[in-house]
């Protein structure tokens, strides 16, 4: 059996995490129990903590393979992450406005940085790789990657990782593809996991309906 999980999103202990059509919203604060206002051990910065309660709730010596759930820290960037999923899902169908929404997400995820600090944000994603990388050195986690970053948040690692990823996780289906992710793990020798978020909408959702019934599968599958 191959184990993995994740931290800074998702652990057995978590009580709340982002879903695709439920995002903090920029304009409000977080709730009180939201990752993005520091609380509970999968919060950036607590992962070596989160790696441990996950092994003793598990009732494991180690994991073979722990992924960091995703490099935003401010709402913007969660925002502006996730941009593509919802146009790939069919929520935006418009190439052209995908292009335009995404430059606005990522001008308010720049304003953001200038006004609060871009180091700090730098900061915590850097925290939360050497927690990673201190859990596979006491033995922990067998190997070490990261999930739903974009090629910018990974040419970031470049500057404080002592490894880079291991493993890269991302979403890769016939209606969701990152060319340029893929282009830049390849490069670097990280292996490519992919996922299907199995949520999809308009006309991308009904050719998958088709194909499902014709091949007597569910739409998931």
């Amino acid at each position: 059996i191959f184990l993995t999980t994740k931290v800074s999103g998702i652990l057995p202990s978590t009580k709340c995490c982002f879903g695709l059509l439920d995002l903090p919203k920029p304009v409000t604060d977080p709730e009180p129990d939201d990752p993005l206002a520091g609380a509970g051990t999968y919060v950036k910065g607590r992962e070596l903590e989160g790696v441990r309660l996950a092994l003793q709730e598990l009732g494991l010596d180690y994991i073979d393979l722990c992924l960091i759930h995703r490099p935003a820290v401010t709402p913007w960037e969660m925002q502006a992450l996730y941009l593509p999923h919802y146009h790939n899902m069919g929520f935006i169908q418009s190439l052209e406005l995908r292009g335009l929404l995404q430059e606005l997400l990522n001008a308010a995820v720049h304003l953001e940085s200038w006004v609060s600090g871009r180091e700090a944000a730098r900061a915590k994603r850097a925290d939360s790789w050497r927690q990673m990388e201190e859990a596979k050195r006491l033995g922990l986690c067998k190997h070490i990657g990261v999930s739903n970053y974009p090629v910018n948040a990974l040419k970031e690692m470049e500057g404080y990782a002592r490894e880079l990823p291991q493993v890269l996780q991302m979403e890769n289906t016939p209606i969701c593809r990152f060319p340029d992710v893929l282009q830049y793990a390849k490069e670097k020798n990280m292996a490519v996991t992919g996922y299907g978020t199995g949520v999809s909408k308009g006309a991308a959702y009904m050719q998958l309906v088709g194909i499902a019934k014709r091949s007597g599968r569910s739409v998931n599958q």
